[in-house]
């Protein structure tokens, strides 16, 4: 058994986290790079090194991301668990290296997701959810206002869908792949 996570359940995620890191506001911060203020609440929050140093320079290169990511599969590893990074920057968690008889199938998902989250928030988090952010918005628009304005200005959304709407909708992954939710995501990294 292996368990596969997709970069669109790990965006939406991310977009609903996003309080987590700073505002995410539609203003741009007075410097030259707009997430300055995301970028040093990253350093201020994580307790790794290695993350801290990524986030110094205000930028994520591909490279960066790759290493980061390669701590968190080693951290996963650690507990037993197979981990791939694939091409399209999904990734796979596979089964634990050791035969396990103590529980359930769920018990032993329960476990993976406990030890998972402590492996991203520990070595992953904040770099991959900025890196994603800068790639996708990179001027910082609010994620939310304008998602919400282009779904109902393109006629997906009736007047008067909400920002509220638009979060229940992701919660739910009502239609984060569907063509308009990936229309819009693309105008909006065009900003």
């Amino acid at each position: 058994m292996s368990w596969s996570y997709s970069r669109v359940s790990y965006t939406v995620g991310a977009v609903l986290m996003c309080g987590v890191l700073a505002s995410c506001n539609a203003s741009e911060p007075d410097t030259a790079n707009p997430y300055a203020a995301e970028f040093d609440q990253g350093m201020e929050t994580t307790s790794n090194e290695l993350v801290r140093e990524v986030l110094s320079d205000y930028t994520i290169t591909e490279a960066e991301r790759e290493e980061v990511f390669g701590y968190y599969g080693n951290c996963l590893e650690g507990y037993g668990y197979t981990f791939e990074l694939l091409p399209n920057g999904e990734y796979e968690i596979g089964e634990r290296k050791t035969v396990d008889t103590r529980g359930n199938e769920e018990e032993l998902f329960q476990e993976l997701a406990q030890i998972e989250e402590t492996c991203r928030i520990d070595h992953l988090d904040p770099v991959d959810i900025l890196y994603d952010a800068v790639q996708s918005n990179p001027k910082n628009i609010n994620f939310m206002h304008f998602m919400v304005t282009c779904l109902v200005d393109s006629g997906h959304r009736e007047r008067g869908y909400s920002e509220s709407d638009f979060r229940t909708d992701l919660e739910n992954q009502e239609f984060v792949e569907s063509p308009e939710y990936t229309q819009c995501e693309q105008d909006m990294s065009e900003q």
